[in-house]
């Protein structure tokens, strides 16, 4: 299994602020819908509150994983993964869910996948069951 680096403590610190300062907006502009809106058509301020409460559990995740880099060095398991059906070739990382981006190949420690690579080594075939389907993928290497 390759082993790399979690982002480090400068990364997750200026992650945090840029999180802060959207969520700040976010409330300026429920502020601001409110007070043009009636309560009949608050849809407005009910998709800014849903904003709102998805920035706010990013940052409530990213500072819970703070302590953890700050304890450890962490690193993450990385496994190349081959789909069965379509042939097609992935890295995969897999991270902390505050971490994770999954365009860049980055998954959550608690997604399915991850969960089915556990303890997989290469030459292993995995089944995870996805909202499209089960999907079958073997490991090339861990």
């Amino acid at each position: 299994m390759k082993e790399i680096i979690a982002p480090n403590k400068k990364t997750i610190l200026a992650k945090i602020e840029v999180l802060k300062n959207k969520i700040e907006k976010i409330i300026n502009d429920i502020d601001e819908a409110r007070s043009q809106t009636t309560e009949d058509d608050d849809s407005l301020v009910k998709g800014l509150m849903d904003k709102r409460d998805l920035l706010t559990n990013k940052l409530t995740d990213l500072r819970r994983a703070l302590p953890r880099l700050e304890q450890s060095s962490q690193q993450l398991k990385s496994f190349i993964i081959e789909h069965k059906e379509k042939g097609f070739k992935k890295n995969i990382s897999i991270v902390e869910p505050a971490f994770t981006d999954p365009g860049k190949g980055l998954i959550s420690s608690k997604s399915p996948l991850a969960k089915a690579l556990d303890n997989k080594k290469a030459g292993d075939i995995i089944e995870v069951e996805t909202p499209s389907g089960s999907q079958v993928f073997k490991v090339l290497s861990d």
